[in-house]
């Protein structure tokens, strides 16, 4: 009867103990967040700094002798083609005429307009000021006339040839254009802190924002790469030895992988070798420790 009786406490405990350990094993096993791994076409760029010139600027002469009333627009301005820039005083202007023994003539606009649209550069008129035919009026630099003017660094010249692809921002514009770069320097320069070759780029989408003497930076696209796997900074992990790992996911446990980088690009590091597209991967593993960690997925 002792015997069974032994037997039955066995199995209480049995039973208990399987009731406890569902509890207490998921205390062992860490909450993480992953991601499986895909690939995509990168470009990998090389940053460079430099400033939108004018290419040429273009000049708006009086057609006849005129006399300004007042000056309607200011050096820096955006106008557009056929906007008023003088207003003409016409009684001076037909006075003039007549004093010179001129008596036929046309008829005085009241306003000057502009034949092009652009940034005003040089302003060479004032109120009240006479006007002999021919006489410029001011200069303007026309959007598609724009261009840049750029410095790349000995450490990326090799990298980049005429007709490669850029995208340029800076603080006094807010929208990020695109580029190409149509010609580059035999020679380079010594700046006093660094070596570089000038160059320049023609500017694809230029409008009223951009104006000579902003200052840029600019992304050249130097490479393309076709399927590339790219992680996060934040999934990668280095050892006191400065070797590179990621945690993969294999059937409820993080393995850590050595893993191979290459180029930074826009949304992380490219892996060179190491990861196979479709794998599962931690994204943050800074809480975990040790070559296999039991995890669940947040």
């Amino acid at each position: 009867m002792k015997k069974y009786h032994w037997i039955l406490i066995a199995a209480v405990l049995v039973l208990i103990a399987g009731l406890l350990v569902p509890n207490v094993l998921p205390a062992s096993v860490q909450s993480v967040q992953i991601d499986c791994v895909q690939t995509e076409n990168v470009d990998v760029t090389a940053t460079v700094t430099g400033e939108i010139m004018a290419e040429h600027e273009t000049e708006q002469k009086a057609e006849r002798e005129l006399v300004v009333e007042k000056v309607l627009v200011t050096a820096g301005d955006f106008i557009s083609k056929n906007d008023p820039v003088l207003k003409i005083d016409i009684d001076k202007t037909k006075q003039n005429y007549l004093n010179s023994g001129v008596y036929d003539f046309d008829p005085i606009d009241p306003y000057v307009y502009a034949n092009v649209s652009g940034t005003i550069s040089l302003l060479q008129v004032t109120d009240d000021q006479q006007l002999l035919q021919n006489d410029v009026l001011f200069t303007v630099i026309e959007p598609k006339n724009l261009q840049l003017a750029l410095q790349i660094g000995e450490e990326n010249i090799a990298n980049i040839k005429t007709g490669a692809k850029l995208t340029f921002t800076g603080s006094g514009f807010e929208n990020t254009y695109a580029g190409e770069i149509t010609a580059i320097s035999a020679q380079a320069k010594s700046t006093g802190t660094a070596t570089v070759v000038q160059a320049t780029a023609e500017i694809k989408n230029a409008d009223s924002s951009l104006k000579p003497g902003f200052n840029v930076k600019a992304k050249v696209i130097i490479q393309t790469i076709k399927d590339a796997i790219v992680l996060p900074y934040s999934a990668i992990v280095q050892n006191e030895k400065n070797e590179e790992y990621v945690y993969v996911i294999d059937q409820g446990t993080a393995k850590m992988r050595e893993i191979k980088t290459g180029d930074a690009v826009k949304n992380g590091i490219i892996i060179q070798d190491g990861l196979q597209k479709g794998e599962y991967y931690v994204i943050n593993p800074s809480s975990l420790s040790g070559d296999e960690v039991a995890v669940k997925e947040k």
